[in-house]
């Protein structure tokens, strides 16, 4: 058209230039270089984890380890198991319940760890005693079982005490032992002083359900009749092996009979 001026090209792109500016002003700033963000927690991991746990050593030879987040929860692992409590009323120290388990300390180098009882407040178990650093209690070893042979000897040899003081009982022989029994006592009727010996046992043996075991006799003394003598035998003892239904009164040793040798010239 005539008459109108156009406008200069240069014009426009500052126009454009000023609207760049203008929207990059109003932009977010950016995060400053030494600005770290907080990491999120990864699943499964404590709130509130507890630098100081500690394992104590208990008497029983077990261990256990305990973390105390906070004053008044304590995190108790015991055999492998993972067991939250909270603190609870205490005269002393600081007691902890959770599970049915109680974990009382006295400061925090030391804790017992109790059973809690349905209905209990406070445990009545004496439960283990547990050390920070601390040692396993000794415990008295089991008392090694008695061997079969040397109990049936101890049976024998206290029959044959009470015998020679004239207090024979038939309590220590077998219902077929009895007639043997008689026979031994007659024999024993004739010496006026007797001292009766029983020899070490031999090997355990069994047969039928029953253990036997025999062992040496010597029989010296003054007889009635006068002079010294000594009859030398065997005592065989027997009673029921450990079968199902067996009693302990069966499970007892006897004697099943005695075997004295004739005296020389008799």
């Amino acid at each position: 058209m005539v008459g109108r001026a156009e406008k200069p090209a240069h014009r426009v792109g500052a126009g454009v230039a000023l609207i760049l500016l203008l929207g990059a002003c109003e932009r977010a700033p950016a995060a400053a270089p030494n600005e770290t963000a907080t990491p999120e927690m990864a699943s499964g991991q404590p709130v509130n984890p507890d630098p100081g746990v500690r394992t104590y050593l208990c008497e029983n030879g077990e261990t256990i380890e305990a973390g105390y987040p906070d004053d008044s929860s304590a995190m108790v692992r015991y055999r492998g198991r993972p067991i939250p409590m909270k603190a609870a009323r205490a005269a002393s120290g600081v007691r902890y319940v959770g599970y049915g388990l109680q974990w009382w300390t006295r400061g925090m180098d030391e804790g017992r760890l109790s059973v809690l009882k349905d209905g209990e407040d406070i445990a009545s178990d004496p439960g283990i005693t547990c050390r920070v650093g601390g040692t396993p209690k000794p415990t008295t070893p089991a008392p090694a079982t008695q061997d079969p042979g040397a109990e049936a000897a101890g049976v024998a040899r206290a029959w044959f005490a009470r015998a020679a003081a004239g207090r024979a009982t038939d309590a220590d022989w077998t219902e077929a032992g009895q007639a043997s029994r008689a026979a031994l006592l007659e024999q024993m009727a004739a010496f006026e002083t007797l001292a009766a010996e029983v020899g070490p046992p031999g090997a355990v043996q069994g047969a039928a359900g029953s253990l036997y075991v025999e062992m040496p006799l010597s029989l010296n003394g003054r007889l009635k009749a006068g002079g010294e003598t000594e009859r030398t035998g065997k005592v065989v003892m027997r009673r029921i092996n450990d079968v199902p239904g067996s009693t302990g009164a069966q499970r007892r040793w006897r004697i099943e009979r005695v075997d004295l040798e004739r005296p020389a010239g008799g």
